[in-house]
């Protein structure tokens, strides 16, 4: 197995989804000529067909030996759906179209996270994790710039028509990425054959023969200890609270602040290229200090960033709004790398080797389980009571999340004492 094309193909999904992603939710609005809650709906079905992932996966890949046509057959279904969404002319279609993309790319990033943790030692899967969240933020980075560019230089058509060469250049890059993961230098005939061998394996990983119980089993936190508990429980309240803010804010953006979609993935780039920082100083953050340390920096950092944005956002002054919302989502994206890889450590870390890609899946569900209420309530309640109602929500959902991973610290203080 090539680890090399692993990490390239990863950065390569970053690029793709990253554009995907963004203009997703602007695209239910300009194409489609929804609101704010249809795109906040489509942001929840897409994160509940990664909750639909987490939860397959999370059954599945303690018991598959050979991952490569799992991720195959993810970016491939991914690159079809991407080509898809444009030219649907329902909203309804496109809500399926959200979740089936949502469960494409949902195994790709626990399958390669699971293959570190298994075949490398603490140090370098450590320094290996933080490489593999680096490159697809990269990819993540050049994919939001590359949207803006082709909004940019094909000004001349309309914005509808404009998005739709995005969808179609993330179906490109997911196809490419499907083909680094399923070149092996085997014959047609061989490739066939270890693909259907292999979801054989998968099929029994799911325990189809104690369908769903078997399934959901797997994501059983009873006898896993309070720490596993509160982790879990702070990991869901901080992507609520996040979210109530990312679920709306290309919306926000675009409608409150009146910002050009150019304009926004121009600032969603700058957000990824702080994110990119991020990574690169993250190591340093963890050789000196103890994650859940870190952790706790970030949340109240994010807090104070959301407050800044709900004040200026209160301002008549739209030049202070609008450069004041900027940095203050910069900063949100640059400590994104701080949170996201001392909590993926501290999860994989709960619990033996063998039990890794069960704590993997339901790390991600939490998250996801987050992402998909956050969504459906923050659109609802920023089109009753505004966008600025919806991020305080979240603001406050900081905090609590900040005092239920400090209540975890002292469970595993107290364990030690």
């Amino acid at each position: 197995m090539n680890l090399k094309r692993w990490f390239i193909a990863f950065g390569l999904q970053g690029a793709s989804l990253s554009a995907l992603t963004l203009v997703m939710s602007l695209f239910t609005i300009t194409g489609l000529k929804g609101n704010v809650k249809n795109a906040s709906i489509v942001v929840a079905l897409y994160s509940l067909g990664n909750l639909l992932g987490a939860i397959i996966s999370g059954a599945m890949l303690d018991r598959i030996k050979n991952l490569s046509p799992i991720i195959f057959t993810s970016l491939f279904s991914a690159s079809i759906v991407s080509i898809l969404m444009p030219f649907s002319y329902s909203i309804f279609f496109y809500y399926i179209l959200s979740i089936l993309l949502g469960l494409s790319v949902s195994v790709i990033g626990p399958s390669i996270t699971l293959f570190l943790s298994n075949r490398l030692p603490a140090i370098s899967y450590r320094k290996n994790i933080n490489a593999l969240n680096l490159l697809n933020s990269i990819g993540a980075t050049s994919g939001t710039f590359i949207g803006g560019i082709l909004l940019t230089i094909f000004y001349f058509l309309n914005e509808a028509t404009r998005m739709t060469m995005i969808f179609v250049f993330s179906s490109f890059v997911f196809a490419i990425a499907s083909i680094l993961i399923s070149t092996t230098g085997e014959t047609l005939t061989e490739t066939i054959k270890r693909k259907i061998s292999t979801e054989k394996d998968y099929l029994k990983g799911l325990y189809l023969d104690d369908f769903p119980k078997g399934m959901f089993s797997s994501f059983n936190l009873k006898g896993l200890g309070l720490k596993v508990d509160l982790l879990m429980l702070a990991v869901l309240i901080a992507f609520f609270g996040a979210n109530m803010l990312f679920a709306i804010f290309s919306i926000y953006l675009q409608q409150y602040l009146k910002i050009g979609p150019q304009v926004i993935f121009i600032v969603y780039g700058v957000n990824s290229i702080a994110g990119n920082i991020g990574f690169y100083l993250t190591k340093f953050a963890m050789e000196n200090f103890k994650d859940f340390k870190i952790i706790r920096a970030v949340l109240f950092a994010r807090f104070i960033a959301i407050l800044l944005i709900i004040l200026v956002g209160l301002l008549k002054s739209r030049g202070i709004s609008i450069w004041a919302t900027y940095i203050s989502f910069i900063i949100i994206g640059f400590t994104w790398p701080f949170f996201y890889i001392p909590v993926t450590i501290q999860a994989t870390n709960l619990t033996s080797p063998e039990n890794r890609g069960k704590i993997l899946g339901i790390f991600n569900a939490s998250i996801n389980l987050a992402v998909i209420t956050a969504s459906f309530v923050s659109g609802a309640v920023a089109l009753k009571f505004g966008y600025l109602t919806s991020f305080l929500v979240g603001a406050i959902l900081l905090v609590v999340s900040e005092r239920v991973f400090t209540k975890a610290i002292s469970v595993e203080t107290a364990k030690v004492d």
